[in-house]
């Protein structure tokens, strides 16, 4: 018994192997384009910690600033009436 899947003629024939063709094309663009994809996010992450490091950086508190808040606590909780919160 022969398969029926299989095709029989030369038109048949044909028109499986351009079929496949086409899909081989199609699967290959598909491919290239997840590929590229996936360096842009690549690119993008590092970009994205490069930026996340340097706001980091520039967004510490110098240690003089904070030996001065620490000399002066009391002064500053005084000042600004802070209060310890209740427990």
């Amino acid at each position: 018994m022969k398969n029926p899947d299989l095709p029989v003629t030369e038109d048949e024939k044909a028109q499986m192997k351009k079929d496949n063709d086409e899909q081989i094309a199609s699967l290959q663009s598909e491919i290239n384009n997840m590929q590229q994809g996936m360096m842009l996010l690549e690119k993008s992450g590092s970009s994205y910690a490069k930026a996340i490091h340097g706001e980091n950086d520039k967004n510490k508190i110098p240690t003089q600033n904070l030996d001065l808040l620490r000399k002066h606590r009391g002064e500053f909780k005084q000042t600004w009436q802070m209060k310890k919160p209740a427990k």
